[in-house]
């Protein structure tokens, strides 16, 4: 049985971790069982549509893909950040559609956290490692959908309403999509 799930941060010395209206439409705490999934959120800079997140099915290997040229510099500058270690009793599985996720509804108290002194070179340490695979445009795992099917559900899930930094990242670089700022 896991007793830790990890989040990541760019806010530093939290003692807890405060519920956040997430993008499910309910104030909660987002962490992930692998400490290597959650390092990719020490920046969720324009979400999936910079770079795509998930586990290839073959190797199970956490995985970066760049939804176009640049993606993964754009939301992974030499920014500081922390993965907090959280107590995983706190967290429910199966809230959210993606299975590496769990999600907590109340505050969560801090058991411990790890610096992270610039996420772009740390995630480049994970590469070298073998702990993850970085895929630049154009190339993708196959569970990353060629005519990016997966970033249409995703707007049509939030009914095509997105913040400001996702709606510019849209409008740059995915015109072949429509979206509403909020």
């Amino acid at each position: 049985m896991t007793t830790k799930v990890f989040h990541a941060s760019q806010d530093r010395n939290l003692k807890t971790i405060l519920r956040n209206r997430g993008i499910h439409g309910f104030k909660c705490v987002y962490a992930a069982y692998d400490p290597v999934i959650a390092s990719f959120f020490l920046s969720n800079y324009g979400g999936d549509f910079t770079c795509s997140i998930g586990r290839e099915a073959g190797t199970g290997i956490p995985f970066a893909c760049e939804r176009f040229p640049g993606a993964f510099e754009l939301r992974y500058q030499e920014i500081e950040g922390v993965i907090y270690t959280l107590p995983a009793y706190l967290f429910s599985k199966g809230l959210t559609s993606w299975e590496e996720e769990v999600v907590s509804e109340y505050d969560v108290p801090v058991l411990s956290e790890t610096s992270i002194k610039n996420t772009r070179a740390f995630l480049y340490y994970l590469q070298e490692e073998r702990r993850i695979n970085i895929y630049r445009y154009p190339s993708r795992p196959q569970e990353v959908p060629k005519d990016n099917s997966d970033l249409r559900a995703l707007i049509n899930m939030f009914n095509g309403v997105f913040p400001v930094d996702i709606y510019q990242i849209i409008q740059t670089h995915h015109t072949d999509i429509t979206v509403t700022l909020i």
